[in-house]
């Protein structure tokens, strides 16, 4: 690997290394595993970073990264709210998928000014979520609705999209998980009037790809059964 990694593979990196993590804790992880699954040289890695507990830090910073840059500034047509609304979503999928099992737990534990930093990012996001929620509703976009509530509801539903075991419990692969779970939401907030673009969102085309990037970046387990995944 080069000395200097571009942007693009950095991220890469933390994708994986959020994967390590999610199966090995942050005991179980070390620069030969990191530098085994990412294919990055430790001469490179420990260029980047000091030690394993900086990785941890880096990932925090690139969980925040990933929160600040969902995109909730256009509200000007309901396509560009809708477009927006995707945004939120599928980011909020990945970033569901960052911060599963006990990272947020042990980042708390070993690193509370990162961890705070963290929660500082996901308040931020709902606010922005709140102010873009309350424009769209002012021009008919959305529904008039208690958004605490629905913002709640969100949050606490969002993992189960990533966890498997949910999945075979309601007899669900990764694929319709997403799809039903976008649906519903997305269903619950536009207004009557524009329901009917729901069948024309390009959400459909993303899922796959998303699915795919959770696979393969994440190492989201499927569930597999007859009539595909």
């Amino acid at each position: 690997m080069p000395s200097s990694l571009s942007e693009e593979e950095i991220s890469e990196a933390y994708k994986k290394i959020y994967a390590l993590y999610s199966l090995y804790g942050c005991n179980g992880i070390s620069m030969d595993k990191v530098s085994q699954e990412t294919g990055i040289s430790k001469a490179t890695l420990y260029s980047y970073f000091d030690s394993k507990e900086s990785i941890v830090t880096n990932m925090v910073s690139y969980l925040i990264s990933c929160l600040d840059s969902v995109e909730l500034e256009r509200v000007n047509s309901i396509d560009e709210v809708i477009s927006c609304i995707e945004d939120f979503y599928t980011k909020s999928v990945m970033i569901a998928a960052l911060s599963r099992g006990n990272f947020l737990h042990d980042v708390k534990e070993k690193f509370p000014e990162a961890y705070e930093s963290a929660i500082s990012a996901m308040k931020d996001l709902e606010k922005r979520f709140e102010s873009f929620y309350n424009l769209a509703s002012s021009r008919g976009y959305v529904k008039k609705l208690y958004l605490p509530l629905v913002t709640s509801q969100f949050r606490s539903s969002l993992p189960l999209t990533v966890d498997v075991e949910f999945q075979k419990a309601h007899h669900l692969t990764l694929t319709s998980a997403l799809k039903e779970y976008y649906i519903i939401f997305l269903s619950e907030i536009i207004d009557t009037p524009y329901i009917h673009i729901l069948e024309k969102s390009s959400i459909y085309d993303f899922i796959p790809h998303l699915k795919e990037v959770l696979i393969n970046d994440f190492y989201i387990t499927t569930v597999r059964r007859s009539g595909g995944q």
